[in-house]
């Protein structure tokens, strides 16, 4: 979608007037990241009330409210992740803080900042690591593990093998060497996980 025209120029006044009642309060735009092709040294102008029609970027609908965009230059070239769920703590870019916020969230006004980031934690190991073993990774299987993964969504990898749920942690690592790996997906996408370590 090219969005040229409404990252580059100051919005204009809005069509209708925002009601008073939620002028203090953000729209949820979206519950997912909106992916833009970023060309280096533009300007863009992060909508940061919700309410624009032209996502993720500035239409002018925050006339009326406390809001206003937020300028960006982009230093290269390439693809980003702006925030559209407007709860982001890493503005404006995605954070995967949506996955906070209800399945029903989008189209909705909720007040700056009221979600946050779900930081997952590893489960406590079922059964103690053999001292032995404590350096060594486990070949949990001899085949990559398909996973289709959420854009924005932070995922913590195995690294020691002995993971039930694999290829992600669920803390067997413990009393190990090894700590889970996390990534962030940068789209939402199948990946191939390695499960041998």
């Amino acid at each position: 979608k090219n969005l040229t025209m409404w990252c580059c120029f100051k919005p204009q006044q809005p069509a209708e007037p925002v009601p008073i009642e939620s002028a203090d309060k953000v729209i949820c735009a979206k519950r997912a990241p909106a992916s833009v092709e970023v060309k280096a040294g533009q300007k863009y102008y992060w909508c940061t009330c919700g309410r624009s029609k032209t996502q993720p970027f500035c239409d002018g609908s925050h006339v009326g409210t406390k809001f206003t965009p937020a300028e960006w230059t982009a230093p290269a070239s390439e693809t980003k992740y702006f925030c559209a769920c407007k709860q982001s703590a890493s503005a404006p870019f995605c954070d995967g803080t949506h996955n906070a916020m209800p399945a029903d969230a989008a189209g909705k006004p909720y007040a700056p900042k009221t979600f946050k980031k779900p930081e997952p934690k590893p489960e406590a190991p079922k059964q103690e690591v053999q001292i032995e073993n404590a350096d060594k990774v486990v070949c949990a299987k001899r085949a990559p593990v398909p996973v289709d993964v959420k854009a924005g969504e932070t995922y913590y990898w195995c690294t020691c093998g002995k993971s039930k749920t694999q290829p992600f942690c669920d803390g067997s690592h413990a009393g190990t060497k090894f700590t889970p790996t996390a990534w962030t997906a940068p789209a939402s996408e199948t990946k191939y996980f390695c499960a041998c370590k």
